[in-house]
């Protein structure tokens, strides 16, 4: 992806201002909402290691894919909170099915460890 394009997350940023450091391990994410919008530029871009190393390894599955996955268009950030070392965000992603528009919801819980944010678990609503 170019660096001047818009950034999938909807920041409306650049790329490469916004979650292009974070995949690129340039950065690190400021908070659990910064962490989940670059982990959804890393399933809209199938970047399975980005994903990966961004879920805490006592929850990621050891049998992870993205076969199957919709193609992502938009992510809406509904509410997102977060402590000095845990976080929630509450997102939908939307992506066309037959056609129609839909979307997946999803409450993500983060922890920080080591001055580092991780995703741990989510709820599909």
């Amino acid at each position: 992806m170019d660096s001047n394009q818009t950034c999938p997350c909807g920041s409306g940023n650049t790329y490469g201002t916004c979650c292009q450091p974070l995949i690129d391990n340039r950065a690190q994410a400021q908070s659990p909402e910064q962490l989940m919008r670059s982990r959804y530029t890393a399933y809209v871009h199938r970047d399975l290691p980005y994903i990966r190393k961004t879920w805490h390894h006592d929850h990621c599955p050891r049998d992870l894919s993205l076969e199957g996955l919709p193609d992502f268009i938009r992510l809406q950030i509904i509410s997102h909170e977060m402590s000095d070392k845990q976080g929630q965000v509450h997102f939908r992603a939307f992506y066309h099915d037959q056609g129609e528009l839909t979307w997946m919801e999803e409450r993500s819980d983060f922890v920080k460890l080591s001055e580092r944010w991780f995703y741990t678990t989510g709820r599909v609503e």
